[in-house]
């Protein structure tokens, strides 16, 4: 969950640092046009990010897309505490968005299919939370210390993902969709923590048949009535981040609206069978 920590970072840096910059006490001085394109970056490069993402899941894996994210959060980081142009600052936030777009696409994949569905809801909702605290925490940051000295810190962040995550297996049905079995067992007996896994590999393989068979269209996604959770939840998240840009210097909105969203997301779990 440290990328998502290193996104709620990122979304909340220019609500600390923007001011900063417009004031001088920088040594990249910007203007006020500037600033907002300083800010506005970070949301095109998410669209572009989570248009990679979506390929690079299935091309390379979920793994290694989410290696590549914690990557991209280091440089934009460490862009940002040398920069010393605007244009720099504009590439740093870009990567960042990019970055941003990618986990938002990739993590929820990965999550879903290494946890046990008990417990999937309630992983999915830490996703919030942690990009909460990553709000928080440079909100906290930003009070103490200057530019240079905070990027440099937050590039260590998606440096110990890195060093953890790499060692984590890749997901087991990304192996299958493959047609890699024997790593999709062995990847099943580290997350399951059990030898024998053939009932679930099975299952596995049986869930990918039917998705491959499966000819739905994105429109079933607006015409299925079994998509309404889909659809009341996606509305919820849309007002949450349309109001959370417009107001991205209020900390306390932001963190009312993600609440919104983190109860909306445990009422949509805890009533999952009345569906």
């Amino acid at each position: 969950m440290l990328h998502v920590f290193s996104l709620g970072i990122h979304e909340g840096w220019t609500s600390i640092y923007l001011p900063e910059l417009l004031n001088g006490t920088n040594t990249a001085q910007i203007t006020s046009e500037e600033g907002s394109w300083i800010t506005s970056f970070l949301f095109v490069g998410a669209i572009m990010g989570c248009g990679i993402s979506a390929i690079t899941i299935n091309l390379m894996g979920r793994k290694i897309t989410i290696l590549i994210t914690s990557a991209a959060y280091c440089i934009s980081s460490l862009m940002l505490a040398f920069a010393r142009s605007v244009t720099i600052f504009y590439v740093a936030r870009f990567t960042a968005g990019v970055a941003s777009g990618m986990t938002f696409t990739a993590v929820p994949f990965h999550l879903g299919e290494i946890a046990d569905p008990k417990f999937r809801g309630f992983l999915q909702t830490f996703y919030i939370i942690f990009g909460l605290c990553g709000f928080l925490f440079i909100s906290v940051l930003g009070s103490c210390l200057n530019v240079k000295l905070s990027s440099l810190i937050l590039a260590g962040i998606p440096i110990v993902h890195l060093v953890i995550f790499v060692w984590m297996p890749e997901s087991p049905y990304y192996l299958i969709k493959k047609e890699d079995f024997e790593k999709a067992k062995q990847s099943l007996k580290k997350f399951k923590g059990d030898i024998n896994v053939e009932e679930e590999l099975n299952r596995l393989n049986e869930a990918i048949r039917a998705e491959n068979e499966d000819k739905s269209i994105f429109l079933e996604l607006f015409t299925n009535k079994l998509h309404r959770r889909t659809r009341v939840q996606y509305i919820f998240w849309f007002f949450n981040v349309s109001y959370s840009i417009d107001l991205k210097r209020n900390f306390f909105y932001k963190c009312e609206s993600s609440c919104i969203v983190l109860m909306w997301n445990l009422f949509v779990y805890s009533h999952r069978n009345y569906y």
